[in-house]
């Protein structure tokens, strides 16, 4: 079963349609690219980039032996919903 000719050259007048806004799109988002590049540039040139501060009660690192056992343990912890609590001979 064919497609009747009508319906074909719709269709693709369609996509053509759709082709062309995409490339359009693309070439404003890489203007708008290359507009941040030559910002951040200057940015940079003129000031430094101040590095981010960590959240207010958070300390940098754990200081006590059991501190960071315990972040160990936080961050390396097994699934008990997988893993087996023993093995049996």
């Amino acid at each position: 079963m064919t497609r009747a000719r009508d319906v074909i050259l719709q269709e693709l007048t369609r996509e053509d349609a759709m082709l062309v806004g995409l490339e359009r799109a693309r070439d404003e988002a890489r203007a708008r690219i290359e507009l941040l590049r030559s910002e951040l540039a200057a940015a940079s040139a003129t000031t430094p980039v101040p590095l981010p501060s960590p959240p207010a009660g958070v300390s940098k690192s754990p200081h006590s032996t059991a501190d960071k056992v315990n972040l160990f343990r936080s961050l390396f912890r097994g699934r008990m919903d997988i893993f087996p609590l023993r093995f049996v001979w």
